[in-house]
C-alpha cells in the first residue's frame, strides 16, 4: 500500500514546524508532500489529506476554500486556532472530513488524520456534539455544501466554481433542498428564508457567532 501523502496549509511557520515534528515522531510512514500557505499547492502536490488552517484561504471565506480543496480531490482536516462549534458546523458542511482545534492534545491531530485516511470523520471532542448533529430535513453532502456556499452570499456561478460542478447542478441541489424543506412544512423560497432555516438547523452559524 502506498504511503499516505499529507499536505500542511498554514501561514504560521511555527505551527507548520510543530506539525512536521509531530508527524515525524508519531507517523513517520506518512509522507508530507507540501507545507506552506498556498492551498492550491496541496492539490498540485497530489496530497491525500490536507491539514488546513481555515484562515489560510483568505480572502476567500473558509467554506469556499475548503470546498475548492474537496473539489480538487483532496480530503480536508481543518485545524483552527479559533475553533468553535459554529466553525466546525460550517467546515463539515462545506466538505471537510475532520475538524481539530489547535488547543487539543497532539494525539487528536494524529487521530484525525488516521480516521480521515480510513474514510471516516473526526471532530475534536469538545466540538463534536453540535458539529455532527443532523439538519432537519436530512440533506446530502453536496446539498449541504451548496447551502453553505450560497447562503454565504455567493452567486450560483461562484458556488459552482467552488464545488467543481456546473451552475445547473447547483440549482438542482438548491431546488432539492427547497423541496425537502417544503415537504417538512417549511417554505424557503428566498435566499433569506434559506439562510434562516440553515441557521436554525445547524448547517451554518448565526451571524456574528464565529
Amino acid at each position: 500500500m502506498a504511503a499516505a501523502r499529507i499536505a500542511i496549509v498554514d501561514s504560521h511557520a511555527l505551527i507548520v514546524a510543530g506539525v512536521l515534528q509531530l508527524l515525524g515522531a508519531r507517523r513517520p510512514e506518512y509522507v508530507v508532500v507540501y507545507a506552506g500557505a498556498d492551498a492550491a499547492g496541496a492539490v498540485v502536490a497530489g496530497a491525500d489529506v490536507v491539514l488546513f488552517d481555515p484562515a489560510a484561504g483568505a480572502p476567500e471565506p473558509p467554506p469556499v476554500a475548503i470546498s475548492r480543496l474537496v473539489s480538487g480531490g483532496v480530503s480536508v482536516v481543518a485545524v483552527s486556532q479559533v475553533a468553535t462549534p459554529a466553525d466546525a458546523v460550517v467546515a463539515l458542511a462545506a466538505g471537510a472530513s475532520g475538524y481539530v482545534a489547535t488547543r487539543d492534545n497532539p494525539t487528536g491531530l494524529v487521530a484525525a488524520l488516521d480516521a480521515v485516511l480510513a474514510g471516516e470523520r473526526w471532530v475534536s471532542p469538545e466540538l463534536a456534539a453540535p458539529a455532527v448533529r443532523d439538519g432537519v430535513p436530512a440533506l446530502s453532502n453536496q446539498e449541504r455544501r451548496a447551502v453553505v456556499l450560497y447562503t454565504s452570499g455567493l452567486k450560483l456561478d461562484s458556488v459552482a466554481r467552488a464545488m467543481g460542478v456546473k451552475p445547473s447542478s447547483v440549482k438542482q441541489y438548491l431546488d432539492r433542498v427547497r423541496a425537502k424543506y417544503a415537504a417538512a412544512g417549511r417554505r424557503v423560497s428566498t435566499r433569506y428564508d434559506l439562510t434562516e432555516a440553515a441557521v436554525r438547523d445547524g448547517l451554518i452559524p448565526p451571524p456574528g457567532s464565529s
